[in-house]
């Protein structure tokens, strides 16, 4: 360990930052308690270093911030519509007639889905029970299960590609009865506020990408997804937490 290190390391070593004591983040004071699992920039040194204290495994440049910027100026720009109903788990609903509905996924979280690759769905069963799986959705990341929020009978699905699928959003008909819906839904303020939570969080993934010291490097790998940032089973986890509540 050379003399700057060994510096950090004892200036640090009290506070139990690795990050902090390594050389590879500038001095900033941490405004998470110490509490690494939550904690972004954590999230990202383990990452980028696959548990190496000492040294980014490669060059990254993390300056380019733009992939993030982008799926927060999707999420930003979608609104709430008040011709769908919102559900649990970011599915939502859209009344055909009488209790007859379309079944999608929320629009607001498409942006943060990265490189879909394949959806695989489970509708070869008609009825459907609160918790069970309704699709699997696979990309380079790994693979991603949604789960129903509510019971409902299947009339048909759509044949859509990952493509369509986000550029349409309805999976399938179904009926449902009313008082399944009003346990399921989510009102506009909650809306609202989990959208919210969900740019802050990347927000906060921008910030720690500026305080990685390889964001100065001028040459090096170019960050296109979210989950190169923050690597597979994490974002596995996240989108986990969004579909399966």
């Amino acid at each position: 360990m050379h003399a700057k290190n060994k510096y950090n390391a004892g200036l640090y070593a009290d506070l139990n930052c690795i990050w902090m004591a390594s050389d590879l983040i500038e001095f900033q004071l941490c405004d998470k308690n110490y509490d690494c699992e939550n904690c972004q920039l954590d999230i990202i040194m383990r990452n980028l270093t696959n548990g190496n204290h000492n040294s980014i495994k490669r060059n990254y440049m993390l300056s380019e911030t733009g992939f993030i910027d982008k799926i927060v100026s999707g999420i930003k720009n979608i609104n709430y519509q008040f011709n769908l109903l919102y559900l649990k788990n970011n599915l939502v609903l859209k009344n055909l007639y009488a209790n007859i509905f379309y079944i999608g996924i929320n629009p607001a979280v498409f942006p943060l889905m990265d490189n879909i690759t394949d959806i695989k769905e489970y509708m070869k069963r008609v009825y459907f029970t609160r918790g069970q799986k309704l699709l699997v959705i696979e990309g380079d990341w790994g693979k991603v299960s949604l789960t129903v929020p509510l019971n409902f009978l299947l009339l048909d699905k759509l044949n859509w590609t990952p493509d369509e699928i986000q550029s349409k959003k309805w999976i399938a008909l179904i009926v449902v009865n009313q008082n399944e819906i009003t346990d399921a839904k989510i009102s506009a303020e909650q809306w609202k506020v989990e959208k919210s939570k969900l740019t802050n969080m990347l927000d906060e993934y921008r910030e720690c990408c500026l305080k990685i010291k390889s964001a100065n490097a001028e040459e090096g790998t170019k960050l296109n997804f979210f989950y190169e940032l923050i690597g597979n089973a994490e974002y596995q986890k996240l989108l986990e937490h969004l579909f399966n509540e």
